[in-house]
C-alpha cells in the first residue's frame, strides 16, 4: 500500500533512511522544523539513503551541488530566514 511519510531534518542529522522509498516529494516547515515527505509502498523490503542539504540564502555552498536535486524553498521564523533544500540518493 502507498502512504506519504513525514521525516524531520535537524541540524546534526541530514542523512535519512527512509524504508520503501518510492519518491520525495517535498519540503515544508512545520511548527519550526524542517520536514522531508516521502512516497513510500509499506509492502517494499527495500530502504533507500538520501543526504540532504539545507543552505541559507546568501550562504557560501561548498560542495559540488551538481550532484544534488533541488527540493524546495522554506520560510522559518515568519519568514526572517529562508532555506533551500537539496537531496541525493546515496543507497
Amino acid at each position: 500500500m502507498k502512504r506519504i511519510y513525514k521525516y524531520t531534518l535537524t541540524p546534526s542529522n541530514k542523512v535519512l533512511a527512509i524504508p520503501g522509498c518510492l519518491k520525495i516529494i517535498s519540503v515544508e516547515s512545520q511548527r519550526q522544523e524542517i520536514v522531508v515527505y516521502a512516497l513510500i509502498e509499506t509492502s517494499s523490503d527495500t530502504t533507500k539513503g538520501f543526504e540532504f542539504l539545507v543552505i541559507g540564502t546568501g550562504h557560501d555552498i561548498n560542495v559540488d551541488i551538481d550532484v544534488y536535486e533541488f527540493l524546495g524553498t522554506v520560510s522559518m521564523v515568519d519568514g526572517t530566514f529562508m532555506f533551500h533544500v537539496f537531496y541525493r540518493e546515496i543507497f
